[in-house]
């Protein structure tokens, strides 16, 4: 990060950011909801079982995201218009489109290993392809001087890098039940089926998450777009160390302990509720003092375009630790594939934020982004708590 905003104008930055949405949206359209709906039934099959799902859902994501790719190939013209505005050059959306389709096979090696619990794996994985990408951003955006092209190269880098891993050890995990990609039809309707409702909610929590950035494109400017993105990089990394690392190892923990002890969920989930308090109250006490204790520092390395994002940041924060919370309260309807409740609360946030951006960003600017954010968050966050409480009332 310190890297790109050295060398890109608060304009560019957000162009950026903009590109970086996109990659992180478009998989979901290309994979209809197939990694979820592994998720869902990898605690349910055995090993051999396992092997075969995984085979199924490559095959699946191949037949479905190649023809769906070529076709945004020939309209690479169409979407720049449409989506970045004009802003993009082609070369910079043909590697955005790139990213989308290798980055499913990145993140289904993570999320294999996230479900295996081999936290170290995931670990050392994730800071390999952070080696690759900091090498290659150095190499692309500090020498050979490409910036917005450079920053998507290096990124695709670690994409590649990955996958070349996760492919040697798919060979040597699966054995004799490697490449048998091409015998997915008999299940195929199952496992869309399956995903279908991951697909919408996954794209209304993007709405929810990083969809403000495209209301101020269109009614304010790219400039704060960058600068909006700049604060909101600090929710990526939190992100990064708290709920990427919460849902890798927690959720999976709290789903087994379900499993075990289905005559007691609602004891069980009492104590995962109370974990959530605890966690929630500990991470606010922790943002603030890291807050102020880093404003100084943060106002002597940044430079001076981007100091206006630091008033931004910790009410962005405080959003993430709602968003966290969230991560604890879906835990029950989860694990009882309560899919589409989750997917109802998830559109109404989604919803009740984009009718705030709407309505704020023309008078308020950046701020109408970041209290949208915050009054969206907290919405989600308690609406699932009334729900689980509901439940319990009921049972």
């Amino acid at each position: 990060m310190l890297i790109t905003i050295t060398f890109l104008t608060t304009e560019e930055y957000g162009l950026l950011s903009l590109l970086n949405n996109f990659i992180n949206i478009f998989p979901i359209i290309l994979n209809l909801g197939l990694r979820q709906a592994f998720g869902s039934e990898f605690y349910h099959l055995n090993s051999s079982g396992k092997i075969k799902m995984l085979n199924d859902i490559i095959g699946i994501y191949l037949f479905i995201s190649v023809p769906i790719l070529i076709i945004s190939f020939l309209n690479i013209t169409f979407i720049n218009q449409i989506i970045f505005v004009s802003k993009a050059n082609n070369y910079l959306i043909l590697i955005a489109l790139i990213s989308c389709f290798l980055n499913f096979f990145a993140e289904f090696y993570y999320q294999v290993l996230r479900y295996q619990c081999k936290t170290y794996s995931l670990t050392t994985a994730q800071f390999f392809v952070g080696g690759v990408t900091i090498l290659t951003t150095i190499l692309f955006v500090y020498f050979l001087k490409l910036k917005i092209s450079g920053i998507l190269l290096a990124n695709l880098s670690g994409l590649i890098a990955i996958i070349v891993y996760a492919f040697y050890r798919y060979i040597k995990v699966t054995g004799p039940e490697k490449f048998r990609i091409l015998h997915c039809k008999k299940n195929a309707i199952y496992y869309l089926k399956l995903g279908f409702p991951f697909v919408p909610n996954i794209l209304f929590a993007w709405i929810l998450s990083s969809g403000n950035r495209w209301f101020l494109v269109q009614l304010d400017t790219m400039q704060s777009v960058g600068i909006y993105s700049f604060a909101d990089n600090f929710c990526q990394f939190f992100n990064l160390i708290i709920l990427y690392p919460l849902s890798a190892s927690y959720v999976p923990h709290i789903f087994r302990k379900f499993a075990a002890n289905k005559e007691k969920i609602l004891e069980t989930n009492k104590s995962n509720l109370q974990n959530m308090y605890f966690a929630m109250g500990l991470v606010f006490v922790l943002i603030t003092l890291g807050y102020l204790c880093l404003k100084t520092i943060f106002i002597k390395f940044i430079p001076i375009n981007y100091h206006e994002s630091l008033k931004f940041i910790w009410f962005l924060l405080i959003g993430q630790i709602f968003l966290m919370g969230s991560y604890f309260a879906t835990a029950h309807l989860l694990f009882f594939k309560k899919n589409y409740i989750n997917l109802v609360l998830t559109i109404m946030a989604a919803i009740i934020s984009s009718i705030l951006n709407f309505v704020l960003i023309p008078i308020f600017g950046i701020w109408g982004c970041v209290i949208s954010s915050m009054i969206s968050y907290f919405l989600y966050w308690i609406s699932i708590l009334f729900y689980t409480s509901w439940l319990k009332f009921k049972a």
